[in-house]
């Protein structure tokens, strides 16, 4: 009989802590409200269903794609660029950060400028999406972005594009990291080339966009 009982009080403590590991699991809400979202900049319209799909170098397919809806992220509604999971503010990426000694925040991590000659600071690259998490001071956060050309026309794939804004990237630790970035107003990002390591003034195209949607 006392052994019956504990098997029994056994049975019920080991439910109890299953239940408590079961409630630990934060629960994620969505955000079904979001009737006053932070809009996306004009030069990269990524509004909820957008989509680019671009030849790389290789001659595959690359996409970039925004999610279906705008999203609560980082404590606002937003869209969010899918491809890395960043909410997307104006003409910005949201990033994250830690400081140490347990701080973290975020930083906006601006993907273009309409000021020529203007010098962005980025913790996250748009040409390659590789991202910095980790840094004390703006000194140590390694890309830059740099407006060059504030309004041109270029041909892409035999398509004009006007209104375009030409935006330079580059690595302030690595010579090998220089992009540049070719956005048309209204329309977003639609040719990207790289620079010649050995030749600065040979530019590789390695993205031109195929065909988009943009959701507005």
């Amino acid at each position: 009989m006392n052994y019956l009982r504990l098997v029994i009080l056994l049975v019920i403590a080991a439910n109890l802590v299953s239940c408590d590991k079961e409630n630990d699991i934060p629960q994620i809400e969505e955000n079904t409200d979001c009737s006053n979202p932070e809009l996306p900049g004009e030069y990269f319209p990524a509004y909820p269903k957008s989509w680019w799909n671009y030849t790389n170098f290789n001659n595959e397919t690359f996409t970039i794609e925004i999610s279906s809806n705008y999203e609560e992220c980082e404590g606002e509604c937003r869209p969010v660029l899918e491809n890395i999971n960043k909410c997307i503010q104006g003409n910005s990426l949201i990033q994250r950060f830690y400081a140490g000694m347990g701080v973290s925040s975020t930083i906006e991590s601006p993907i273009y400028s309409t000021v020529l000659d203007s010098v962005l600071i980025c913790p996250i690259s748009f040409a390659t999406f590789e991202q910095q998490e980790y840094f004390i001071g703006q000194n140590e956060i390694r890309y830059r972005r740099k407006a060059t050309v504030i309004d041109t026309s270029i041909v892409v794939n035999s398509t004009t594009y006007n209104n375009v804004l030409v935006i330079y990237e580059f690595h302030e630790f690595d010579a090998l990291h220089r992009y540049y970035d070719y956005f048309s107003k209204d329309i977003g990002l639609v040719k990207r080339d790289s620079v010649n390591a050995q030749d600065s003034t040979d530019l590789i195209e390695i993205l031109s966009l195929d065909n988009y949607h943009i959701e507005n």
